[in-house]
């Protein structure tokens, strides 16, 4: 009985070793994966570090370019802010009719053909007081049904 007894503790002892090497074996396996994958990991966040330090290079070269651009735009606005004070008294003038530009008030040009044209002051709306009549929207045909208030 020993003997049987022996030997059934013999198959489980071999049976037991069998299955530790089994998952010894398994589990050499997984450590193998993941000591690949935190390679493969560690690549990857080197790689985006060097293109992060690219880009910090690269901001560092535009600094002095960004910088001149904010000065060349403020300096635009301040002369896009007095072209406009200057269009808008410029109208005012020509409105009151004290306009005096390179062509006088009344004074008369020379149109390409050769012929003699007159300037007048200011438009005829602006003399009588009046505003001007909106446009006629252009209609599909002459004989259009719309028709327009003689006067407004």
């Amino acid at each position: 009985m020993k003997k049987v007894l022996l030997t059934i503790i013999s198959v489980c002892l071999i049976a037991a070793s069998i299955f530790g090497l089994f998952a010894g074996v398994s589990s050499f396996s997984d450590i193998m994966n993941v000591k690949e994958y935190k390679e493969e990991d560690a690549k990857e966040g080197l790689e985006a570090i060097e293109t992060l330090n690219d880009g910090l290079d690269q901001l560092q070269e535009n600094e002095g370019t960004y910088l001149a651009g904010v000065d060349t735009y403020t300096a635009g606005l301040i002369s896009y802010s007095e072209g406009k004070s200057t269009l808008s008294a410029g109208y005012a003038a020509y409105y009151a009719g004290t306009w005096r530009g390179s062509v006088a008030t009344t004074g008369t040009t020379r149109s390409r053909s050769g012929r003699s044209r007159r300037w007048p002051a200011a438009p005829r709306a602006a003399r009588s007081g009046r505003t001007r009549r909106p446009s006629r929207p252009r209609a599909a045909c002459r004989c259009s049904a719309r028709r327009w208030p003689a006067s407004t």
